[in-house]
């Protein structure tokens, strides 16, 4: 069994190597930037569709400065409109993909929308640059994983996601989450 599983990371290592371009998989589909509109109709068309469809010709419209136009990736036989991603094109290529962390997460929960806006709020305005950083502590109570973005000027913002040993005794809930505000001296 150990063989079996060091031949998978090794052959999955050396796979790697040859294409080592970051990739989206889409319905089992890799999705890469660089790739042209053609290859990406060609790895989508069991599977999927993009709405609006390429012949629209969506993205060559007029936008905004900061702004591009894409392409929903739908599932191709399903009458629900499940989004699975995102795709964008600048002259025929893939310039951008996106896609949802989590596809069971409720985006108008009220308590999430406002998480987010508390977040944005602690970001400098304009473009800058983040440190990222993740840790797992463990306390004499608790099990926490810290993320930190720390910015160049010393701001930054501390999440701690633990889960307690034993439930709180006013809410009976183990997990927890923590978002501070921090000011330490730039690095």
């Amino acid at each position: 069994m150990k063989t079996i599983v060091v031949l998978v990371i090794c052959s999955t290592f050396a796979l790697g190597q040859t294409n080592n371009a970051p990739a989206f998989y889409v319905k089992g589909q890799r999705l890469t930037v660089g790739m042209s509109q053609t290859e990406v109709a060609t790895s989508l068309a069991q599977c999927c569709k993009l709405s609006p469809t390429l012949e629209s010709g969506v993205e060559k419209e007029p936008y905004a400065k900061g702004r591009m136009l894409g392409h929903f990736i739908v599932p191709k036989e399903d009458s629900s409109f499940e989004i699975l991603g995102g795709i964008f094109f600048v002259d025929g290529r893939v310039a951008r993909l996106t896609r949802p962390l989590d596809r069971d997460m409720d985006g108008s929960n009220e308590e999430l929308v406002s998480f987010v806006r508390t977040i944005k709020r602690t970001f400098p305005d304009g473009t800058t640059t983040a440190l990222v950083s993740v840790r797992h502590e463990q306390t004499s109570n608790a099990e926490t994983d810290v993320i930190t973005m720390s910015f160049p000027d010393g701001r930054g913002i501390e999440i701690h996601l633990g889960t307690l040993d034993k439930p709180n005794e006013n809410t009976n809930q183990r997990d927890f989450v923590s978002v501070d505000e921090i000011f330490e001296a730039p690095h």
